[in-house]
């Protein structure tokens, strides 16, 4: 084993000494100066991507906190609307149970305008005084004095 390492020693120094360029101190000095320019600016680089990072990320929260807040001003205003249409819906039901006496109304309003024309016929025709009894009239009598009339 001892042998063996010489002999890679010896071929490490005879390949060393064959491949090795004499060492340039300018060379050298020229080289420092281009790693510290080049990490001078890696640095300036790498603080303006921070920065553009810290604008990126108080654009994305403020983007964030927008659609946030629309969201809860949408759902706001769609609660609000479905009240006021859930209330509208009452009050039109309201309205119209209201509504179902003045139609019961407006249909004796019918029957008493039948009853008077008939009545304004016999009055003013006396020689057309066969003309039948409307139905209406007949409703108007029951109702007034009762199903027992003469």
């Amino acid at each position: 084993m001892a042998s063996q390492q010489t002999f890679l020693a010896s071929v490490f120094e005879t390949r060393t000494a064959d491949t090795t360029v004499p060492l340039d101190p300018k060379l050298l000095d020229d080289l420092e100066l281009l790693a510290t320019d080049v990490s001078r600016d890696l640095d300036l680089h790498l603080s303006a991507l921070r920065e553009h990072m810290k604008r990126i990320s108080l654009h994305t929260y403020q983007a964030v906190y927008v659609h946030e807040k629309g969201v809860d001003d949408l759902c706001a205003a769609t609660e609000k609307a479905s009240q006021a249409a859930l209330e509208m819906i009452k009050r039109v039901d309201e309205l119209s149970h209201d509504l179902s006496g003045v139609l019961i109304l407006a249909e004796q309003v019918q029957n008493i305008k039948e009853a008077l024309d008939w009545l304004e016929s016999v009055v003013l025709h006396t020689s057309n005084s066969s003309a039948p009894i409307p139905s209406s009239l007949t409703q108007i009598v029951t109702g007034v004095f009762g199903s027992n009339s003469r």
